[in-house]
């Protein structure tokens, strides 16, 4: 899970751009799941399923949203 944060941290920024507020929320979220993850990792070795479907979803999350970012940074400069 450690060596997401970079990947995690660049997503973050990227769709940040775009839709901030959505952005603020997909990070509030990943930091939910990384809470319950580290909560269910020392508890039992199948408490940390629901923390990981958290975290992996935000980061599918801004993987779409940075698309979808970089899509309307490519349009805007090719329109220009």
């Amino acid at each position: 899970m450690l060596e997401q944060v970079n990947i995690f941290i660049f997503l973050l920024l990227l769709a940040g751009t775009i839709k901030p507020t959505l952005t603020a929320w997909i990070g509030v979220f990943h930091a939910f799941g990384r809470i319950v993850y580290a909560i269910g990792y020392t508890s039992s070795p199948n408490g940390r399923v629901l923390g990981a479907m958290c975290v992996m979803l935000s980061m599918v999350s801004l993987f779409s949203l940075s698309g979808y970012a970089l899509y309307w940074m490519i349009i805007e400069i090719v329109l220009v």
